[in-house]
């Protein structure tokens, strides 16, 4: 690597101190220490790689920029002088708008998980968050309706399941086999939850008032359930709507 302009308050770097562990990366040089303010930058060809000490330590590799500190508009709260920045800091910074407005809309309703295999995090983040959100930038330009982002993602799920969910054929009820009747094709009959030895009268959770989606949940307890599908419903509205409706 070879050293760009030495106009301060730029370092170039012109030849790396000896250090007992060097970094094992081919054509990157070893940044020295640079106080707050200052550049350490080097070029190979028409890339240049630079060091920037902000708040933080910034490393950047750019091919379109100068090795330049170009003053902002912004100034220093303390001295009121102006701030100073490298021309590709702030040219990042400029551009970059869009992508994280991008990333706040998608860190609300991530589909993203904890995983130790990396190629989950790409796939979900990358694949799964963008494609919902390209067809959301298309949907506001197109009619002009501003839905929020959960919203739109919830009605584009919703669409999605109901054109291409599996169709299920219905089959007889059997005890050897497993299989249970559809909710919404097959007849159902109430019947009292199982007693056990120490509670003749037992209760349990309605899956209707616990899992609604058009009204407000809340925790009930009932005696009765669907012997069928084995899910406790209050008698008699919660026991209709969950066998006549897909939402409720």
């Amino acid at each position: 690597m070879t050293p760009t302009d030495t106009n301060p308050p730029i370092r170039c770097l012109l030849s790396a101190p000896s250090i007992s562990n060097p970094p094992p990366r081919k054509g990157v040089p070893w940044f020295p220490a640079v106080n707050r303010g200052e550049v350490s930058a080097c070029h190979k060809n028409n890339m240049m790689c630079f060091k920037w000490s902000a708040k933080r330590m910034v490393h950047m590799l750019t091919s379109i920029h100068e090795n330049n500190i170009i003053q902002t508009e912004k100034r220093d709260y303390i001295t009121g002088e102006p701030i100073r920045k490298p021309e590709a800091v702030v040219d990042y910074t400029q551009k970059m708008r869009i992508i994280d407005k991008a990333d706040m809309l998608l860190s609300c309703v991530e589909s993203l998980r904890k995983s130790i295999k990396w190629y989950k995090k790409n796939f979900f983040f990358r694949i799964v968050d963008m494609a919902r959100l390209n067809p959301y930038y298309m949907y506001l330009v197109k009619t002009g309706i501003m839905p929020s982002f959960l919203e739109f993602s919830h009605t584009m799920i919703h669409q999605m399941l109901a054109r291409y969910r599996e169709q299920q054929v219905p089959r007889p009820h059997s005890f050897r086999t497993g299989t249970k009747p559809l909710r919404l094709t097959e007849r159902h009959f109430p019947s009292f939850v199982e007693a056990t030895p120490t509670n003749p009268r037992p209760r349990r959770r309605c899956h209707v008032c616990a899992n609604a989606q058009l009204r407000q949940r809340k925790r009930q307890m009932t005696h009765w359930q669907c012997a069928d599908c084995g899910i406790a419903l209050c008698l008699p509205e919660c026991f209709r709507v969950y066998h006549t409706r897909v939402k409720y």
